[in-house]
Parts: structure tokens; C-alpha cells; sequence
């Protein structure tokens, strides 16, 4: 049995959540030298945050004791529906959402083996600024919140309503984050000081980036745009700050050990290119890449 096993199911009884990567490495070496379950336990037991999950957990308990029927959806999951999290998902006593992801465009510059793009039936088209003004009034006048502009089967930094749409978000203090995807092959079409301009009304622009190669680029977005897609990249990178941007990684090779090592050294040579950094920092800044392997087609 993993050693990881145990301390994932101790942290997941005493906190309710899996330890961190660097948290569980420090336990299996810990537990390798000689230390035990009881010893982690007694430590996790000194920490706030125990003391605040026992506080949460005794309300979850609680709440589950008494759960409301035939109400909204949120009263029904215990684990969300007590004082420390329901005010995220109320406004003035009712019920709301945690988010709204608004599509203000369904036209996109790729047509990837992963989307139903070209199966769409609807009409290419953009959302009208008066629309978008309707609606987020109605999500401002429901409490705002997070709000998201990724399109179902677009890409965002083709709307050529963007500027005006960030502009009218950010007149809005209630909206409290705005965050999209982009496929990065697009911002081509802007010079430097403009896509900074677009990139400071985001607080998170995730890229996804298709395959590591050109071959396997062409073959995922049916598009041979890898060049521009990475230079892309770049430029988002050294324009948005690493802060802001994350990378999610789709790729149809299957690739293990050091096959699997090349993500990691493909996003730091794209990662350096914007930002020259030591190696060691670069793969820090790269925590948050995830590898997410497409069926094979």
C-alpha cells in the first residue's frame, strides 16, 4: 500500500480536504523515518485550521440533521448551506448563483477534434452590447459575483465587443473577478499596448494549449497555427504576468516518464521566452499546469 494512502485519508477526516503536494511528501518522509499517524495527527490537531474545520464540520453535521425539502438545490448539500459559506450563495435572503458565465461569442478561429464547433447549429454571431448590459445588470442587481466570458464554442478574444464589455464591467464594483479561456491564436491581431489594455480587465485568462508539437497542434485544431498559437503565449505571458495566466495542457500523444517530462520543458521554454527566468523559478510559476491527455481519435 502507497504510503500516501493513510495521509490522504487523515487529512480528509481531520480537515476535510487531501494535503498539498509538498504536505504529502513531507509526510511519507516523515512516516519513512519513523514517525506515525498518530504523531501527524497530533500535529494536525495544533493547527487553525483544524480548529476552524471542527467549527465548520459541527455546523455541516448539524445542517445534515435538519435538511429543508423542497427547496432550492443549495439547501440541500450540508456541506455548503450553513453560515460560513451560504452568503456566497444568497442575496437579501434568496437564493443566487455562486457565478454566471455569459458567451458573448460562439465564432471561433479553430475547429479542435474535442468541441462541437462545426456540429453547431446555431448562428455564428456576437452578443450585442445591449444584451450584455441587460445582463449584467440582472447578475448586479442579484448581488454580482464572479463572472466568466469563456464562450461555449468561441474564442473570446475574437469579440470584437471586448474593450466595451471590460469597460462596462469594470464600472460595476460588484462584479467582484472576471475570468476567460483563450486558445492564444488570436491575439495576433492586437499590438502590445492594446492586448495589455484587454488583459488588465481580467483577473485569470487560463490558455489551453493543443498538443506540443506542430504535427499534433494541426491534428487536434484542424488548423496548422502552432507558431502563432506559442507566440501568442508569449505575449499574453509578458504582457497579463504570470499571476494571471495558467496553461491546461491537451495533447493526444500518450507520453510517461521522461515522454511526460517534455510538457513540463516545452511550457518552460514557452514560459522563459516571455519572461527570462532561472529554471527553477519557471518550474514553480508552472505549479498550476495541468496535463489533461484527449481520446485517441
Amino acid at each position: 500500500m502507497s504510503n500516501s494512502l493513510p495521509i490522504d485519508e487523515l487529512y480528509q477526516a481531520m480537515l476535510g480536504r487531501l494535503p498539498d503536494p509538498d504536505a504529502r511528501r513531507n509526510c511519507i518522509v516523515f512516516l519513512k523515518n519513523g514517525g506515525t499517524l498518530e504523531a501527524l495527527a497530533h500535529e494536525i490537531e495544533q493547527s487553525d485550521e483544524y480548529r476552524e474545520w471542527r467549527t465548520i464540520s459541527a455546523k455541516i453535521e448539524a445542517n445534515r440533521a435538519t435538511l429543508k425539502q423542497n427547496e432550492n438545490r443549495v439547501s440541500q448539500v450540508p456541506e455548503i448551506c450553513h453560515d460560513e459559506l451560504i452568503r456566497f450563495f444568497t442575496f437579501r435572503g434568496r437564493y443566487r448563483p455562486l457565478a454566471l458565465t455569459v458567451e458573448t461569442i460562439n465564432i471561433c478561429n479553430n475547429d479542435c477534434i474535442i468541441c462541437p464547433y462545426s456540429l453547431q447549429r446555431r448562428s455564428k454571431q456576437t452578443m450585442s452590447i445591449e444584451l450584455f448590459a441587460k445582463t449584467i445588470r440582472d447578475y448586479v442587481e442579484i448581488g454580482g459575483g464572479n463572472l466568466g466570458l469563456t464562450p461555449m464554442t468561441g474564442e473570446i478574444f475574437l469579440d470584437k465587443f471586448l474593450q466595451a464589455r471590460l469597460d462596462l464591467i469594470r464600472s460595476e464594483p460588484s462584479i467582484t473577478s472576471v475570468s476567460a479561456i483563450s486558445n492564444a491564436s488570436t491575439v495576433h491581431r492586437f499590438s502590445d499596448d492594446k492586448l495589455s489594455e484587454l488583459l488588465d480587465g481580467f483577473d485569470r485568462i487560463s490558455i489551453s494549449v493543443y498538443g506540443l508539437d506542430a504535427e499534433e497542434y494541426e491534428v487536434m485544431t484542424r488548423k496548422a497555427q502552432y507558431e502563432r498559437m506559442v507566440n501568442g503565449i508569449v505575449r499574453i505571458l509578458a504582457l497579463g504576468g504570470t499571476d494571471k495566466v495558467s496553461l491546461a495542457i491537451r495533447h493526444l500523444k500518450v507520453r510517461s516518464g521522461r515522454g511526460r517530462n517534455l510538457v513540463t520543458v516545452r511550457c518552460c521554454s514557452v514560459w522563459r521566452r516571455a519572461h527570462p527566468v532561472q529554471l527553477d523559478t519557471t518550474l514553480r510559476q508552472l505549479g498550476d499546469v495541468r496535463h489533461l491527455e484527449a481520446p485517441s481519435v
